[in-house]
């Protein structure tokens, strides 16, 4: 069984027709044979939104734990700022 296949039979298993997944999958899973089996796929374009970290040059792609301990209680509106997350 191949990896589409693979992920196939874990959508039928759940029920699953609606796979969101990383943009690098892309690379592995055959979009056609998931949407012949009634499985949209949709790949993510996340870009870490930039917010002050306490020490040095910003580091992206780092836990929220990061983003909350340097931004408190503001936090929520580098993760509400959805432009941000595509660009």
């Amino acid at each position: 069984m191949g990896r589409t296949e693979k992920v196939i039979n874990l959508c039928e298993k759940v029920g699953v027709t609606h796979l969101y997944d990383a943009k690098g999958a892309q690379d592995f899973i055959d979009t056609s044979l998931l949407q012949k089996e009634g499985v949209l796929v949709t790949f993510q374009d996340f870009h870490n939104p930039q917010y002050p970290q306490l020490w040095g040059e910003f580091i992206p792609y780092l836990s929220v734990i990061d983003l909350l301990f340097n931004c408190g209680p503001d936090s929520i509106k580098y993760i509400r700022d959805r432009e941000n997350l595509t660009k």
